[in-house]
């Protein structure tokens, strides 16, 4: 990395002119990386150290997966690692054309739950029968005993029959020391090797829980019980089972009608008609180009399925799409728990946290899964809709989470296995526009151009009581013209504009808009700078209107230069209050009077 004059140079940009303003925006502001800092002062002192992050993705040397045994294929790492801590090693910097002691240290881990396990020595496969004391069997299938033979006991018997083992002095252990360490192997299955490294039982945040994969299982746990998708959802015979095992939501319990067993529609399922119009939202949306998959293509040719969503798709879902097609269908009640939750996901994955609203952020994810748990069945919660509850402490202690997600190692991984060729554009046509647009275009550069503002400053202070305001107008894109003006060019929009009375905020938070009124008729275009990209959905409750969109901000600037990076960060589309979602905490019959149940 040091090889190159340009990479060298930003390795050490987190040390040069960072404004301090008590919020997160980068590790360095977080405790984990002051910790560093204030434990090995010598190390901490020099910008050119390295702190590393290591995500074990794709680590698969063999056909089968390494699992507890990847240790042995860690050892080498280790072994760098520790020579990197300890000593150091001779680099060139190409940037400050000199020699410097490289040292670096690995600041914490990034995988998926199941490597987190491997990586850690935490048993994770059975976490619940560990953190509760009791089996997470809910909506699985109950094995039955069966009773043994007379042969099949005699041959266990024989089996228990073991020769005599001889006795070897060995140290007597109290009962407190006994219960000890079962307690450390119900939740430990060894100890990581990362030990190894001096510092890492210092570490603040050893291993990271991946936020692009609980969202992505729980986005997929979520759309999939509200569809009802085979292999995806958390409802079906065995969870209704448990309902009549633990004597809760009597009204959703099993009924038995004839020979078969039928499953009163819960309030969390959708109907045929309701599924219908959720596909048919999600398959007409027009997203900008890079924005996420084509829905229309992930939705079979019947609408009664929806697959191949990848991390991706789910992310936008989960933080953008899916309140906006959940807008006209389900109860009220279990429609704002959702949306809720779909903000949730999307503060935590803000580029700038501040502080002093995380304690308020835990409090509102609390409340959503005490309401998920109302209304959803026991088998919904899986150690996925768990971990939900620790993603807030870890952002106070390590910094944004855009820095700590699996996403540009899924994203290099791609890129190793090939690129994709684009699609080629269209042909270009011309054609002659109207003289009276084209005035109004050139009268609009004209009034934006640097040297006409100070006349127009002129003619404002001659105006008694002048009024400003920052006014946000929405519009549809109809032409777009490059105006040649020999030494140069100026791309401009010519848009129609939303009458500002056709704007509004509905009852659930939703910006919507209404094209039939239009206004602005006089001065349709702006510069192409002074554009914000958003998208327009259907509303599911009323046809004349749309619901706004707004695409993620793909330059973030920061820094006392106002450097740039690529990073998307979505806006919340809606915004869901705690103390609204209070008001959903009263007595709710989970079944739907106006959807048909399942027989099985």
């Amino acid at each position: 990395m040091f090889s190159s004059p340009e990479i060298a140079h930003d390795l050490t940009w987190h040390a040069r002119g960072r404004v301090n303003n008590g919020k997160l925006t980068h590790p360095r502001d977080s405790p984990a990386w002051k910790l560093v800092d204030n434990t090995w002062k010598e190390f901490g002192k020099e910008d050119q150290n390295i702190r590393l992050a290591l995500s074990a993705d794709g680590i698969n040397p063999h056909k089968a997966k390494p699992g507890n045994n990847i240790d042995v294929y860690l050892a080498p790492l280790i072994e760098d690692l520790k020579l990197l801590w300890e000593t150091g090693v001779n680099t060139f910097d190409a940037y400050k054309k000199e020699y410097f002691n490289l040292r670096a240290i690995l600041c914490w881990t990034i995988n998926d739950f199941p490597t987190y396990g491997n990586l850690s020595g935490c048993v994770t496969k059975e976490i619940y029968n560990n953190l509760a004391g009791f089996k997470n069997t809910w909506g699985k299938k109950k094995k039955k005993k069966r009773e043994m033979s007379k042969k099949e006991t005699s041959k266990k018997k024989l089996a228990k029959k073991k020769p005599p083992k001889k006795k070897t002095p060995i140290e007597k252990t109290s009962k407190k020391e006994k219960e000890s360490i079962d307690e450390r192997t119900k939740l430990w299955h060894k100890k990581s090797n990362f030990f190894e490294l001096e510092y890492w039982k210092k570490l603040l945040v050893r291993h990271q829980l991946d936020v692009m994969h609980i969202e992505k299982n729980v986005c997929e746990s979520v759309y999939g019980t509200l569809l009802n998708l085979p292999h995806k959802m958390k409802d079906g015979l065995h969870a209704r089972q448990d309902l009549e095992e633990l004597g809760i939501k009597l009204e959703l319990q099993t009924q038995q009608k004839g020979n078969r067993l039928y499953l009163p529609p819960a309030c969390y399922t959708l109907n045929t008609s309701e599924k219908h119009l959720f596909y048919d939202t999600l398959s007409n949306i027009k997203v900008p180009d890079g924005y996420c998959s084509n829905f229309k293509n992930l939705v079979s040719d019947d609408g009664s399925k929806m697959n191949g969503l990848k991390s991706n798709d789910c992310h936008v879902l989960m933080q953008q799409l899916l309140p906006i097609a959940i807008k006209g269908v389900l109860h009220e009640k279990v429609r704002k728990t959702i949306i809720s939750l779909c903000h949730f996901f999307n503060r935590l994955c803000s580029k700038v946290v501040d502080v002093s609203k995380l304690s308020k952020l835990q409090s509102d994810i609390v409340l959503t899964l005490c309401l998920l748990k109302k209304y959803f069945p026991p088998s919904f919660f899986d150690v996925m809709i768990h971990l939900m509850v620790h993603l807030v402490r870890e952002v106070r202690l390590c910094g944004p989470v855009h820095f700590r997600w699996m996403y540009p190692f899924e994203r290099y991984m791609k890129t190793l296995k090939g690129t994709r060729t684009g699609k080629p554009l269209s042909r270009a046509t011309i054609e002659v526009v109207d003289a009276n647009l084209l005035d109004q275009a050139h009268l609009y550069v004209l009034r934006n151009t640097a040297v006409v503002e100070p006349c127009i400053e002129l003619l404002v202070q001659k105006i008694s009581n002048p009024v400003y305001g920052a006014v946000t107008y929405f519009g549809r894109i109809k032409e777009i013209w490059d105006l040649d003006y020999h030494m140069f060019t100026v791309p401009v929009f010519m848009c129609d504009w939303a009458d500002s009375r056709g704007v509004k905020k509905d009852d659930f938070g939703f910006t919507v808009v209404n094209f039939d009124r239009l206004g602005h008729q006089t001065e349709r275009f702006i510069l192409a700078s002074q554009a914000r990209q958003v998208f327009y959905v259907k509303d599911q409750q009323d046809e004349k209107l749309s619901v706004v969109g707004f695409t993620p901000h793909k330059m973030y600037k920061y820094g006392v230069t106002n450097e740039t990076d690529d990073i998307l960060e979505f806006e919340a589309t809606v915004d869901v209050t705690q103390d609204s979602l209070a008001d959903l905490d009263e007595d709710f019959l989970c079944a739907r009077t106006d959807a048909d149940g399942i027989l099985v």
